[in-house]
């Protein structure tokens, strides 16, 4: 049977996040990986998620600032 890579919501976060304390290890990993990779709907959805997450949470705080120096004197 051929192998293959489960691919996991905390390996994606740790390849996205270079503050993650796994991320090296997450890119090294990525470099070597030859087999297929597979998920689950379940990962995906997760992953979706989280980026939702950042992504809004980006969107705000850049929101926040600029009404900050829009009202600044």
């Amino acid at each position: 049977m051929k192998k293959s890579f489960f691919l996991d919501t905390s390996y994606v976060s740790a390849l996205l996040n270079t503050k993650d304390e796994f991320h090296l290890s997450a890119k090294n990993l990525t470099e070597k990986i030859l087999s297929p990779i597979i998920t689950t709907e379940a990962v995906l959805t997760e992953i979706a998620n989280s980026l939702f997450v950042f992504f809004a949470t980006d969107a705000h705080r850049r929101t926040q600032t600029d009404i900050r120096k829009r009202n600044a004197p």
